[in-house]
């Protein structure tokens, strides 16, 4: 949607307003529709739009820093865990951190150097 508008004036506003929306969705507990929306912002189309970037609102680019603090993968989306752990309330999970995780666990080994994997 973002790469099809042709103002960079209406570009800029439709990006702010998926960046709030996808803080929106994060504040609910809606951690699938956030992820989804966060992926779709760092798309490499869309990360391409400098001069879309370099002219969003600075308290739009702070709620887009804090999406990337909560959801970068470093290690092993180690913010979004400890976030999904602490949750007081119900939240929907990004489904595809724990199928990586069954997929993970369905290949590693089930013996390591001998001794048996009783993690998996």
């Amino acid at each position: 949607i973002i790469v099809q508008c042709i103002s960079t004036e209406k570009r800029i506003q439709l990006l702010g307003r998926l960046i709030e929306i996808s803080h929106a969705l994060k504040d609910l507990g809606n951690h699938y529709g956030a992820m989804a929306l966060y992926a779709g912002l760092t798309n490499s189309a869309v990360k391409r739009l400098g001069r879309t970037w370099d002219k969003l609102d600075e308290q739009d680019s702070l709620l887009f820093d804090s999406l990337r603090e909560q959801y970068h993968s470093d290690d092993n989306y180690g913010v979004y865990r400890a976030t999904i752990k602490k949750s007081q309330n119900t939240c929907t999970p990004y489904i595809g951190l724990f199928l990586r995780d069954l997929i993970y666990v369905e290949e590693h080994p089930n013996n390591i150097d001998g001794f048996i994997n009783f993690k998996k």
